[in-house]
């Protein structure tokens, strides 16, 4: 029994001897195992990079931060671009700005534009246009260009019943020697700037409106027509009136013995013909108290009439059936001013 366990001993011991040495030739051969702990598959990586998306973008920065499809889309980003719509093309812009990352073709990056339909005009048409558009809402002088033939400062009333009135003419009796020429209207002869005490301003013959009034220093009450102007404008009204049959038209009018009057035809009394443009400005005191005599001579009673540009080539009080009194001597110190809308 003892020889038979040595034998068994030595077999094994062979058959431990005999085993062929073997090297692994893979890299991960020498490598230690990670621990669990930093293991890949149980620290998964997040596959769907839209996951944690911003509900929208919030910055300009030319990517789809939300996943939505769309760079950069919507207003007001961080780094975007303030802009105006300029449909005509010029500098300047108009209407309500926006703030986006990219610019539209037809922008600008500064406003001012009041007439966005022609790239040779920016100002405005009238101060009641500049009002409706929102540049100006402050009584003032401003630029404006009615008809695309050449810009003028005038002043405007932003305040009197709602407004965007825009002054047309400022009258002072005292001293009106600007229409001893006796053709100033049919000429569209213009003077003065809107603070001196006579103008005669290219909106005058320019700007087409509706209804205007007139006020005096002393009451400061805007004494508004009660008819409705609807001829266009005074230039193309006057050009009517010197190519057709002598008529009057009435630019201001509170009463048929209240008004400011064109007129070229003659009067019943003869003194003045038909041809000769003028204006007559009659103030009776049963239309209105809140305006100021322009002259000191009564026409009738309670009534003053001043007329200028006659061919008689002075200004002057009216009295029917007489030549004019120079205004001269005649003449009220006191500024009266016409303003359209």
């Amino acid at each position: 029994m003892l020889l038979l366990a040595v034998a068994c001993s030595d077999q094994k011991l062979h058959q431990l001897d005999s085993v062929p040495e073997t090297h692994d030739s893979s890299p991960l051969a020498d490598s230690p195992v990670d621990s669990p702990v930093d293991s890949p598959v149980d620290s998964p990586v997040d596959s769907d990079p839209c996951a944690n998306a911003p509900a929208e973008e919030t910055t300009c920065d030319g990517v789809d931060d939300d996943c939505d499809g769309a760079i950069d889309e919507g207003s007001d980003l961080e780094g975007c671009i303030t802009w105006w719509p300029n449909a005509d093309g010029d500098t300047l812009g108009t209407g309500e700005s926006s703030c986006t990352c990219e610019v539209p073709e037809l922008s600008a990056d500064a406003p001012g534009d009041c007439n966005d339909s022609d790239a040779d005009r920016l100002v405005c048409l009238s101060c009641l246009d500049i009002l409706d558009k929102g540049f100006g809402n402050t009584d003032g002088a401003y630029t404006i260009d009615p008809d695309g033939d050449g810009t003028f400062e005038v002043l405007c009333d932003m305040t009197t019943d709602g407004g965007g009135w825009t002054l047309a003419m400022s009258l002072n009796a005292s001293g009106m020697t600007h229409y001893d020429a006796a053709d100033v209207f049919e000429t569209k002869t213009t003077f003065g700037t809107y603070d001196e005490d006579n103008q005669l301003s290219p909106a005058f013959y320019r700007l087409p409106f509706s209804w205007s009034y007139v006020v005096d220093e002393t009451h400061a009450v805007a004494v508004e027509s009660e008819v409705e102007w609807t001829s266009g404008t005074i230039g193309q009204e006057i050009d009517t009136m010197l190519a057709g049959t002598p008529s009057a038209s009435s630019v201001w009018s509170r009463s048929p013995r209240t008004a400011l009057q064109l007129r070229n035809s003659e009067t019943t009394d003869s003194v003045f013909k038909d041809g000769d443009l003028r204006a007559h400005f009659l103030l009776n005191g049963g239309s209105t108290t809140d305006l100021a005599w322009p002259v000191n001579l009564e026409y009738q009673t309670s009534e003053r009439h001043l007329v200028f540009d006659s061919d008689f080539g002075y200004a002057g009080a009216r009295i029917y059936t007489d030549e004019p009194y120079d205004v001269a001597t005649t003449g009220v110190d006191e500024r009266l001013r016409l303003f359209l809308r």
